[in-house]
């Protein structure tokens, strides 16, 4: 048995890195974008195949959808991650609301039977 030497062929294109399908945020198709600049600490940036938009991983553990990358600003979450976080921000924000709101209102009427405000004397 002869050594088998394996050439590299330098004229192939190289193999593309494709990052797992998910929703596009530009077309809204289910694509598997292709990494353009790989980073070792922060997120890769990827192009979707479909469109050529620029877009990265969404950062919701579990969610395998792409957030928007612009020149200005990269978003950290897709569309749908983001209007469930904004849908719950707002519950939040009102429920809080409501507790603070209840909570002046019990000290306001304990005050009021304390000092018998309200009442003649």
């Amino acid at each position: 048995m002869g050594n088998k030497i394996n050439k590299i062929d330098e004229t192939a294109e190289p193999i593309k890195e494709l990052k797992q399908k998910g929703v596009c945020p530009f077309c809204k198709e289910l694509v598997a974008p292709e990494v353009v600049e790989k980073n070792r600490v922060g997120r890769d940036r990827c192009v979707c195949p479909n469109c050529k938009e620029s877009v990265y991983l969404c950062r919701t553990p579990s969610c395998h959808d792409y957030a928007k990358w612009t020149e200005s600003y990269d978003h950290q979450f897709c569309p749908a991650c983001w209007d469930t976080i904004k849908k719950y921000g707002i519950l939040a924000g009102t429920t809080l609301g409501t507790i603070v709101a209840n909570l002046l209102q019990s000290w306001a009427v304990s005050k009021i039977s304390e000092t018998g405000t309200g009442k003649k004397r």
